[in-house]
């Protein structure tokens, strides 16, 4: 179970005072997966009391997700959700190369995924090019998506690093990157589907609260997503127009 803070800023003098000694808990259900706790709570004199929040929290007080001006201490700590941030913009890589190119296009696909945050979704990489290429610290995260792509596919992936790679996935980045056709690509946002849209608290960080829902409160759906815009030399693009920047060949 992950808590959530929500930090009543517009709440009137009175409010705020009762707020800050006594932070409003409430848990939330969560269709299919473990609920979350909402915790509201105020500021006094620009600080949060953490002893309360702390309290309200329980044993949810290590896995809370934040206000981005608020940092961890006094108690409180945030989930390690960087996982989560890698699957999705696998997804994401994944989807452009498709919308580019189709499949089977003749080449050599470069995973760099240290961590094997993304080995899961290794299936849909598989189809996309003529080699796959695995790079990781965690080759057991990977043996079975592997053996999994040989079975479905017939694709034996390779591992290590390559230097001649048409494509380049990089998990290992900050941030993560897509490399292709002469582009580099970034993470970009995210929008949740509306089902947990709606359950969303104020002001809560939407890729970090799909990184909890998914990753703590086991919402497996949520392991499908993809940001719904992407980053080119810092600007945004939509995920189609970033395909639509990448050509290569496919396989005869």
């Amino acid at each position: 179970m992950f808590s959530v803070l929500v930090i009543a800023d517009d709440a009137g003098f009175f409010r705020r005072k009762r707020l800050f000694k006594a932070p409003q808990v409430r848990d939330v259900r969560v269709y299919g997966g473990l609920p979350f706790r909402e915790i509201i709570s105020a500021r006094r004199r620009g600080k949060i009391n953490r002893a309360a929040i702390c309290k309200a929290a329980g044993r949810c007080s290590g896995t809370m997700l934040l206000p981005e001006d608020i940092a961890p201490g006094g108690g409180i700590d945030e989930p390690d959700l960087s996982d989560y941030r890698k699957l999705v913009f696998f997804n994401t890589a994944c989807f452009i190369l498709h919308s580019s190119c189709g499949c089977g296009v003749r080449g050599e696909l470069l995973i760099k995924d240290k961590n094997a945050s993304a080995a899961q979704r290794l299936g849909i990489a598989v189809p996309l090019f003529s080699d796959i290429r695995v790079a990781t610290s965690c080759p057991d995260g990977y043996s079975h998506p592997i053996e999994n792509a040989m079975d479905e596919f017939g694709a034996a992936v390779l591992d290590g690093i390559s230097d001649s790679a048409d494509a380049v996935i990089d998990l290992d980045s900050s941030p993560e990157k897509l490399v292709c056709g002469g582009e580099v690509f970034t993470a970009g946002k995210i929008t949740l589907p509306s089902a947990y849209a709606r359950l969303m608290p104020t002001g809560a960080d939407s890729l970090k609260f799909a990184g909890a829902l998914y990753l703590i409160s086991r919402i497996h759906s949520l392991s499908q997503l993809c940001f719904s815009e992407i980053y080119r030399g810092g600007k945004p693009l939509s995920l189609r127009a970033a395909s639509e920047l990448i050509r290569l060949s496919a396989a005869p």
